[in-house]
């Protein structure tokens, strides 16, 4: 292969040169050019370099490439706009987008299309609601996960691209040492006091000490109330087990969703937290009847439920209000679970019972029988504290006492430190949100958002070039750098906005870059699209006084070369 196209070379060389020359001189001659659309005339799609020196990051970023600068439709708009929402360093699906202008507004989301790997948004600026032209102004505005970001955009002809970037802004944190944080949202249909006990129980923290994210011991897993902007209190809090963490609500909020606490954590030298201490114990609301109607009074105790008789010390029931034939106690309070999984409930007593664990009623019998142990029911359970209510009713007084069984955990008396006093205020069904990672030195995002003309230029034309970027890791004017460069003209300039004379540019395809730099060093992907050069010089013709070539003699005809390109040869 490598010796026929060596011989092949020469002919190829001298047909171009014979081409050119006829064409030089007025011939006619067939030259056939197969063109690729997408390398010739420059779709506008984009390509992207990474710089391989770039820092590590503290979270995977993803820039995606660059959107079409085509508008499309029928009929086709004078302006068009597409653009990305950015959560976290990557482009989200879901993000509510609201496009505002002085005549209208704007309603999309960002999904999945064919124009990119990434979701995006996409809208018609020209045409109805919007109605805009070249020079207006408009506001983009995105929101996704409770978080909001808005930016302004001049409106150019043609195909534009304008992102937002949901920044993580982390000059209000609590504390720089701990390196996480996630919302703790608190939904009522009521008023909830000051005071209220608050049970995170629907995430596994253990799964933070198994990330490398929190100590083993739990001391860095904090929870953090924010009263205003960088306005912090840290509240008392217990870590019971992996789905028990729970602590006081520091001032009353009222029905709806309250967004002011945070569950803090990743600090390895965290010292001791503030501790919320609960009371041990249960109480016993006493009744007159078998039925806990009469009520009688209610008293408290710290020690396990072994009764051999609820008449004698130290319950009295009969003592305490007075009778003792086909009456009934109700004993309430918290119940400890140490482990997850399935646990078993046993009571002795000589009549009538109900069993109800974390609002689930284990089991009931409404009696008559005589004293025995009784399986009540089995319930499947996460380690923690659970509403407890046991219901026994009896005759002439007689025995009563509580077990329970389960992981780890063999049939026994419920010991006294499983009993905790808490009842009514304890809002439970608390799920942490999405983690948020305090990043310092998260790199910018950038957008290329304007090339004017967008795929073709002739030499010595005006090129425009638009980008923007936003510092990523914090509010606030952070971009210290802007670098435009050309693959074949090097660096084009150093501001967001560039107006160029290609006048000396190389003809040919280029690949133009945009990247910036944050107040921390961090530099952006660089992100780049396709622009091709062509020379303007026209053809020329033969000057005055040239002599024509010679014309063949009348018995040789004219040579006509054919060169094809692509290999396409059906002509």
């Amino acid at each position: 292969m490598r010796a026929k196209s060596l011989s092949v070379l020469p002919f190829v060389l001298v047909a171009l040169f014979l081409i050119m020359t006829t064409t030089a001189h007025g011939q006619n001659s067939n030259l056939w050019l197969k063109k690729d659309s997408d390398k010739w005339l420059g779709s506008g799609l984009p390509g992207k370099e990474h710089d391989k020196h770039q820092q590590s990051l503290n979270i995977a970023q993803i820039v995606a490439e660059p959107l079409p600068l085509i508008c499309s439709g029928t009929p086709i708009p004078d302006a068009c706009l597409y653009g990305y929402v950015y959560d976290q360093g990557q482009p989200v699906a879901g993000a509510h987008v609201i496009i505002d202008s002085s005549y209208g507004t704007l309603n999309t989301t960002t999904q999945s299309g064919v124009l990119s790997s990434a979701p995006y948004y996409q809208a018609n600026l020209s045409g109805n609601p919007l109605f805009v032209s070249q020079g207006d102004t408009i506001t983009i505005t995105a929101e996704f996960n409770g978080k909001t970001a808005s930016t302004s955009h001049v409106v150019e002809v043609g195909g534009q691209q304008a992102d937002v970037i949901l920044v993580q802004s982390f000059d209000d944190w609590w504390d720089s040492a701990y390196a996480y944080r996630r919302p703790l949202p608190i939904s009522t249909d009521s008023t909830l006091g000051a005071g209220t006990i608050v049970k995170v129980d629907s995430m596994d923290l253990e799964s933070l000490v198994r990330q490398g994210k929190a100590r083993a011991d739990h001391n860095d897993i904090r929870v953090v109330r924010r009263i205003s902007a960088n306005n912090w209190q840290e509240v008392e809090r217990v870590y019971y087990t992996n789905w028990d963490l729970e602590f006081k609500l520091a001032a009353t909020i009222n029905s709806g969703t309250d967004s002011s606490y945070y569950l803090y954590y990743g600090n390895p030298n965290a010292g001791t937290p503030p501790i919320l201490n609960l009371p041990q114990g249960w109480w016993v609301d006493m009744y007159h009847d078998k039925w806990w109607s009469d009520y009688g009074g209610t008293w408290s105790f710290d020690m396990p439920m072994n009764f051999e008789n609820v008449c004698d010390f130290p319950l009295d029931h009969d003592g305490k209000i007075g009778s003792s034939f086909d009456e009934s106690d109700k004993f309430r309070g918290r119940l400890y679970v140490p482990y997850d999984g399935t646990w078993t409930f046993r009571v002795y007593t000589n009549d009538g019972y109900r069993v109800s664990i974390g609002g689930i009623e284990v089991g009931r019998f409404d009696g008559y029988t005589t004293a025995r142990w009784v399986t009540v029911g089995s319930l499947s359970l996460r380690a923690g504290w659970h509403r407890m209510e046991l219901g026994n009713m009896w005759v002439n007084c007689g025995a009563w006492k509580f077990h329970m069984s389960g992981p780890s955990f063999p049939d026994q008396l419920v010991p006294a430190h499983y009993f905790q006093k808490v009842w009514d205020g304890v809002k439970t069904g608390i799920t942490p949100s999405k983690e948020e990672a305090r990043l310092t030195y998260n790199p910018p995002v950038v957008t290329f958002n304007y090339m004017r003309p967008n795929a073709i230029v002739q030499q010595g034309q005006i090129v425009v070039l638009k980008g923007s970027a936003i510092d990523n890791d914090e509010y606030g004017k952070n971009i210290v750098q802007y670098v435009w460069r050309s693959d074949l003209n090097g660096v084009l300039g150093t501001q967001p906005s560039l107006i160029l004379d290609t006048s000396s540019w190389i003809i040919g395809t280029h690949t133009i870059f945009f990247k910036a730099k944050d107040n921390e060093g961090s530099w952006s992907d660089e992100i780049s699209r396709k622009l091709i050069v062509e020379s303007n010089v026209s053809p020329t013709s033969p000057p005055p006084g040239t002599p024509e070539p010679t014309p063949p003699s009348s018995g040789q005809k004219p040579w006509t070369f054919m060169l094809y390109l692509d290999g396409d040869n059906d002509l």
